[in-house]
């Protein structure tokens, strides 16, 4: 069943963390530690949602840290290449 608050939730939790990204733009290292939090973040909101949900399985965990760990390398190299 789709929550609308689970989903507010890693929306601000995302949207916060790109803001971040922005505002310190000046700060290459605030910036990348604000992505791998971001990365957490992600992964802990699907290990919670699913939870939830009653539908945690470790093929999920692994799917949200794998995709997490290609969104944290693409963002990183996005920030180190300018």
């Amino acid at each position: 069943m789709i929550q609308p608050f689970d989903f507010f939730i890693l929306t601000t939790l995302l949207a916060g963390g790109f803001f971040g990204i922005f505002y310190f733009s000046y700060d290459r290292g605030l910036q990348s530690l604000i992505i791998l939090f971001m990365g957490i973040a992600y992964v802990l909101w699907g290990v919670w949602h699913h939870k939830k949900e009653g539908l945690l399985v470790f093929r999920v965990i692994l799917e949200y840290a794998l995709f997490a760990g290609i969104g944290i390398i693409i963002l990183l190299s996005l920030i180190n290449k300018t």
